[in-house]
């Protein structure tokens, strides 16, 4: 009796533990969703078997398929190469395709090669998002107020031109929501107000560095319903473009409260009508959940682990 009594008790353990940490309290809001694609060991992943498997496991999450490049990094065939296994997976699934060129601060040394990198992959692949000009308060922080304007100038002619050959194609360029509410650099949405449909933002809340005050939390509980709430700034509706919630301990962050995230953004949705679109950073971890350089951070964001184990967050995203 005592060891029918010893697996009854581990079952019952089993079962609270399951009821602690699988989510599924809250409904999902129905807008639009989607999520940053990747499979097991994504960087180095050339089995296309996995490929497929991560557009499937996305589609669950929502239409958008959220796939970034960095110019710079991947040149142009390169780009092409990655975005050739990326797109007809994405369009196989009926997702729509958000093509991130991925800058990080920098103004392109060589603006028409820049131009003609991101003309080249609209006209080939007609995606429905092309970011350009990701987190784009961080160029301004990193360069002179004139060449910050010039860039801009660029930015909305090379808009007018990917619209002319891809005129289904919406192009804008996000921000970085929480610096650019801490730095009070509202203003820097003016430049792109009357060329974007919507207000596009990054947004990271959790306070794994002080690197500026306020608006970063170390609960999602202590996020504000209204966070989102940028109607001091515009009437357009809301893209987060980028948002997640680190499981690594280093970061301060845990699988609980990424659960907890997850649940947080969607009272934010529901008490925000404008919120309309969000895409998740990552499907899977592209770094070691317990990675331990500050550098690999957003890596950790996924909602499964770089092998391809689901995390607890994951059965409340997933349809």
């Amino acid at each position: 009796m005592k060891e029918k009594s010893k697996i009854v008790f581990g079952l019952l353990s089993v079962l609270v533990i399951g009821i602690l940490l699988v989510p599924g309290c809250i409904e999902k809001p129905g807008i639009e969703w989607g999520i940053g694609v990747y499979p097991p060991h994504g960087f180095t992943n050339p089995n296309l078997d996995d490929w497929d498997d991560a557009f499937t496991k996305s589609r669950t999450v929502g239409k958008i398929a959220h796939l970034e490049v960095t110019y710079g990094e991947m040149n142009l065939t390169d780009a092409e190469f990655l975005y050739d296994i990326k797109v007809p997976r994405a369009r196989e699934n009926n997702m729509d395709v958000f093509m991130q060129i991925n800058t990080f601060g920098t103004i392109p040394s060589n603006m028409t090669d820049f131009n003609n990198y991101c003309l080249a992959l609209a006209e080939k692949y007609e995606p429905e998002y092309m970011c350009i000009g990701q987190e784009i308060n961080y160029v301004y922080d990193n360069n002179p107020v004139e060449d910050y304007n010039v860039f801009v100038s660029e930015l909305l002619e090379l808009y007018t031109q990917i619209k002319i050959i891809s005129p289904n194609t919406m192009c804008t360029p996000s921000f970085a929501y929480e610096p650019m509410r801490a730095n009070h650099q509202e203003f820097l949405f003016d430049d792109f107000k009357d060329h974007v449909p919507f207000f596009p933002i990054t947004s990271y809340p959790l306070k794994a560095f002080d690197i500026y005050p306020g608006y970063l939390y170390e609960s999602p509980k202590d996020i504000p319903l209204d966070y989102w709430n940028v109607s001091d700034i515009t009437n357009k509706d809301v893209f987060v473009t980028e948002t997640g919630w680190s499981t690594c301990p280093h970061f301060s962050g845990s699988r609980q409260q990424q659960v907890d995230y997850v649940e947080k953004v969607y009272e934010i949705v529901k008490n925000n009508p404008k919120v309309k679109k969000i895409v998740w950073i990552l499907l899977m971890d592209v770094v070691e959940e317990n990675t331990t350089v500050d550098g690999e951070y957003p890596g950790t964001m996924g909602f499964f682990t770089i092998d391809g184990k689901a995390k607890p967050a994951w059965f409340l995203i997933s349809d």
